[in-house]
């Protein structure tokens, strides 16, 4: 008697979790298409970070130029030192560049 009840119950159960259909798609089907979905999100967060290094990169570069430009032509406007800006972001570049290194070498 238990038995029997208990066998209903478990193909009550994977009925329940097999059926899919138009207005019923089932858990299993929700479940998949989640993890789909996630999965999707997953890649367009992963290139969007790879645009934000390259923007970061590029910012980089604009701010160097720009500091040389002003070795060009003022070198003691606004009252800083233009070499030292650049030597600043050489630094922050070459941390940025050991991080990238250093996570690539965790994340293989």
């Amino acid at each position: 008697r238990g038995t029997s009840r208990a066998r209903k119950k478990l193909d009550r159960a994977l009925h329940d979790l097999q059926t899919r259909g138009a207005k019923n798609p089932g858990r299993l089907k929700v479940a998949e298409d989640a993890v789909t979905e996630v999965a999707t999100r997953l890649q367009a967060g992963e290139d969007g970070l790879g645009r934000l290094e390259r923007d970061r990169d590029a910012l980089a570069v604009v701010q160097v130029v720009d500091k040389l430009f002003r070795v060009a032509t003022a070198r003691d406007a606004f009252g800083e030192s233009p070499w030292r800006d650049i030597v600043g972001y050489g630094l922050l570049g070459v941390a940025a560049t050991e991080a990238r290194k250093t996570e690539s070498a965790v994340c293989v």
